[in-house]
């Protein structure tokens, strides 16, 4: 996180930071549970809710105790299926390099583009300094279980978190500025 960070106080809201996955949805969907679950997810992951802010000139994580994730709705559906595709490759490249402000929540932005009644595509828009590829796949798989349980109004089965990641990046700050590596920090 700190090297991300610092990259961006280099150069503020350079989208080579920004993490945008677009997944295509067919089938029904409802979106007021797609952004509750979104928003389920956000308050499970303290990650999804942190800012930075300059304490001494060091960068500081701020976990916010809540952030409430709205998703940006799009219909394409109207237009003539070519001119559709066109206007969403419009619309999902420029949310893709959408600047981010650090210090300002959301670092996690959701637009949900639908081209038919029962044809969508979701695009996950995140700053690398709160996630990162692998990142994904849980965020995924959390938002998939958190939909199917809302949508049937059972329970979802989630496990408790053990860690966050500000408990991981801590601990690895702490692991590699002290003596215990001084191979790798002397490389790096």
């Amino acid at each position: 996180q700190f090297y991300i960070w610092a990259a961006d106080q280099v150069a503020p809201g350079n989208p080579s930071h920004n993490l945008p996955v677009a997944f295509r949805i067919r089938g029904p969907l409802d979106a007021g549970i797609l952004e509750a679950s979104f928003n389920t997810v956000v308050r499970r992951h303290e990650a999804l809710r942190t800012t930075f802010s300059v304490r001494n000139g060091e960068p500081v994580q701020v976990v916010h105790p809540e952030c409430h994730i709205k998703i940006a709705s799009t219909d394409l559906s109207r237009l003539p299926a070519g001119e559709g595709r066109s206007k969403l490759q419009q619309l999902a490249s420029g949310e893709s390099v959408a600047a981010f402000d650090l210090a300002r929540l959301p670092l996690l932005r959701v637009s949900l583009y639908k081209l038919a009644d029962a044809d969508h595509v979701l695009l996950v828009n995140l700053h690398h300094v709160v996630g990162d590829g692998l990142s994904i796949g849980p965020l995924l798989h959390e938002l998939d279980v958190l939909y199917r349980a809302l949508a049937t109004g059972s329970p979802p089965r989630l496990p408790d978190l053990p860690i966050q990641y500000a408990d991981f990046a801590s601990w690895l700050r702490r692991e590699f500025s002290g003596a215990s590596h001084p191979a790798e920090l002397k490389s790096w």
